[in-house]
């Protein structure tokens, strides 16, 4: 079974379900009302036991134990703990849930597992801006009732795990298949601190590169003692390598410099068990070592050794996509001189010019052809050196493999890096985004809720740059905008340009980039926020830019790029563009259409300045529901696309369409029934 807590912030109700697996429901067990308090915590439920909040404006514990005859909630004030000090600087604590420890050990049975049920459980505290954590536990005390008791402080301090510990006797050569493990527990420690560090390149020279200083300290659970042997040394963090988040050679200066960077959210150390053979006794034997679980603010989940060598990392962020597009790629430099050959030209329609042009583009299809086949013939040869290399490299190691039974990560960390020969494969393997003769090679833009943005072509489904923007990241109750494309590449050689929108509760995030290259063309803050926008499909300025019409909260228009240029030509078109914004609170439409108002500056003589955009209502509908409104939801017809049905031939052999309004937008309104128990839609 699992149990789960519903908690409301509005109601303060708070019930107890528990899945049945077998039958795929939920049964509600408990149902009572917490406090006020609730609009300002964080709770979790730490086992199937207990619900643990903590207030984030009142610095208190609220602890609810289930196997109470009267449960209620028991207050623990962290002043209890003498905390006043530390946590008045603090604006948000997080609370942070440790495995337990008879999840961690998998080799106790039924019977033996009754020496864990006295354990205590552990939590910890995590202070904003990497202020320390604090570990906490919960013990049960006399006369019954449970209670929470302060551990340890770990200033400057990130994130915090427990692990179990590996045995000097499990390390060894000595530990066989037909013993068990018997493993205490640690207490693993993450701390990060940014450091400066000097950085050399042969292109840039000598600089000074902000780095990541990151060390992790195992202390045993039961003394605090630190454990050195496998506590790691400080290792200098930069993350977003291929094949390693520890960019840094032996004299402390930087390999490569890198532009991206995670943000750790979580972290885990596994102990990792493999069955090797030993060919010196003839016996299969265990090998043991730590393994490094990281999960980032932006969806990458990354596994590696203690000394920093990523096994492999994989893109969750891609599971969470709210928004893609699609985009023809830009055409190549033969393609674009091609078609320059054969647009002719009105004020230059020269046929010695014509025949001299000609001439030019087949010596530079010349060119290309023979740099394209030499490319191509180095391509293959040092594609079968690296499998060569790669192959014979696997052998060399599986016969070091066979013949040690323990291999340590600090060991590993000094072995061959195979992750070198996969990833000049890969670059090898790079090709140049151009367009295809079929237009099938195309080029992806996802945008996810953690506020990443990938580009992937759609021949091999790689990922060509992702860019991480925390101001980006979705939140249900924000508006969401869709991906713009205000130019794409046919415009040769204009490249193409995204646009993407975030409100928050009093300004909308603008951010505008190259979607072939990633290159960021404008990041910044609106002073307004964005209640409704859309793109001009009519009008595009001498760049073949379209703009955007944004609408504020105070019924103010404008546009983006606002120049003088877009500005001159929207006047021309705006009494035709019409918007609509919907009230998800109340579900109340509202049109609006645009009217350009003349400046009260008669000395003004600027054109653009003589006028400013204001959104006019024009009118108003209220949506039906009952009860209880949950959202309300709308989809408008994409721009210049015609829907209609099918055609009826008519007596004259001419064909009759029936084609949709092009302003048509379906709207869906969800509410309750008076229980709350059915929803209801209404299209």
């Amino acid at each position: 079974m699992l149990l789960v807590a519903k908690i409301s912030s509005t109601t303060y109700l708070i019930e107890f379900l528990q899945y049945h697996f077998k039958t795929r429901k939920f049964q509600s067990i408990l149902k009572f009302t917490g406090g006020k308090w609730l609009e300002q915590s964080s709770c979790h439920l730490i086992t199937y036991r207990y619900l643990l909040c903590v207030d984030q404006k009142d610095h208190e514990f609220q602890l609810f134990d289930l196997n109470d005859r009267n449960p209620l909630f028991k207050r623990i004030p962290l002043s209890t703990f003498g905390l006043n000090t530390e946590l008045n600087s603090i604006v948000s604590i997080k609370l942070q849930t440790l495995p337990e420890l008879s999840s961690l050990d998998k080799t106790i049975t039924i019977s033996e597992s009754k020496k864990y049920q006295q354990s205590p459980l552990y939590f910890a505290l995590e202070l904003g801006g990497e202020q320390g954590v604090i570990i906490f536990k919960i013990v049960e005390v006399e006369g019954g009732g449970s209670s929470i008791q302060l551990v340890k402080i770990f200033p400057f301090a990130s994130r915090a795990t427990i692990i179990p510990l590996i045995s000097s006797e499990q390390e060894s050569n000595e530990f066989h298949l037909d013993q068990k493990d018997n493993f205490n527990f640690g207490m693993a420690v993450m701390f990060t601190k940014p450091q400066s560090i000097p950085y050399e390149d042969q292109a840039d020279g000598k600089h000074q590169q902000k780095v990541f200083a990151i060390k992790l300290a195992i202390f045993h659970l039961n003394s605090w003692a630190e454990i050195t042997s496998i506590s790691s040394k400080s290792i200098l963090l930069e993350f977003g390598s291929k094949t390693s988040i520890a960019p840094i050679n032996s004299n402390g200066k930087l390999v490569k410099r890198l532009d991206d960077r995670w943000t750790i959210d979580r972290f885990e150390i596994l102990p990792i068990r493999t069955l090797i053979y030993n060919t010196r006794t003839g016996r299969d034997q265990y090998r043991f070592t730590y393994k490094l679980l990281l999960t980032t603010i932006d969806g990458t989940i990354v596994v590696t050794n203690l000394m920093g060598k990523i096994n492999w990392a994989r893109e969750e962020a891609l599971s969470e996509i709210n928004n893609l597009i699609m985009l023809d790629l830009p055409l190549s430099q033969t393609d674009a001189n091609l078609e320059e050959e054969y647009e002719f030209d009105k004020k230059t329609n020269n046929v010695v010019a014509m025949f001299v042009h000609r001439i030019k583009s087949q010596l530079i299809q010349l060119i290309g052809f023979c740099s394209h086949s030499q490319n191509w013939l180095l391509h293959s040869f040092n594609r079968l050196n690296l499998r060569k290399n790669f192959k014979d490299s696997h052998e060399l190691l599986d016969d070091e493999q066979s013949s040690s039974s323990i291999v340590l990560d600090q060991e590993e960390s000094t072995a061959l890096d195979d992750g070198k020969f996969v990833e000049a494969i890969d670059e090898d393997d790079s090709e140049v985004l151009v367009r295809d003769y079929f237009g099938l090679h195309k080029i992806i833009i996802s945008r996810t809720k953690t506020g990443k943005i990938f580009a992937m072509e759609t021949f091999s489904g790689k990922i060509v740059w992702s860019r991480h923007e925390p101001n980006l990241s979705i939140e249900s109750n924000r508006i969401q905008f869709p991906i713009w494309i205000q130019r794409t590449n046919a415009h040769y050689p204009h490249s193409a340009i995204c646009t993407i929108l975030n409100s928050n509760s009093s300004r909308t995030f603008l951010y505008s980039f190259n979607p072939v290259t990633g290159k960021v063309l404008d990041s910044r803050w609106l002073p307004f926020k964005i209640v409704q926008a859309m793109l001009l499909q009519t009008i595009q300025d001498s760049e073949f830019r379209r703009p955007l019409l944004l609408l504020d909260s105070n019924s103010d228009a404008w546009l983006y790029p606002d120049n003088n240029e877009i500005k001159l030509l929207f006047e021309k078109v705006s009494d035709t563009h019409f918007m609509m914004i919907i009230n998800q609170s109340s579900a109340f439409l509202t049109g609006f259409n645009f009217k350009p108002i003349q400046s009260s500056n008669a000395d003004d003589t600027n054109e653009s300045k003589r006028f400013q955009l204001k959104a006019t209502k024009i009118w108003s509908y209220q949506l039906p529901f009952e009860n209880k409104l949950v959202s309300v939801k709308a989809v408008f017809k994409r721009p210049h696309e015609n829907v209609h049905s099918q055609g009826r031939v008519l007596g004259d052999r001419n064909v009759l369409y029936k084609y949709l309004n092009p302003n048509l937008v379906a709207v869906l309104c969800e509410h309750l029934d008076l229980q709350e128990k059915c929803a209801y839609f209404s299209l």
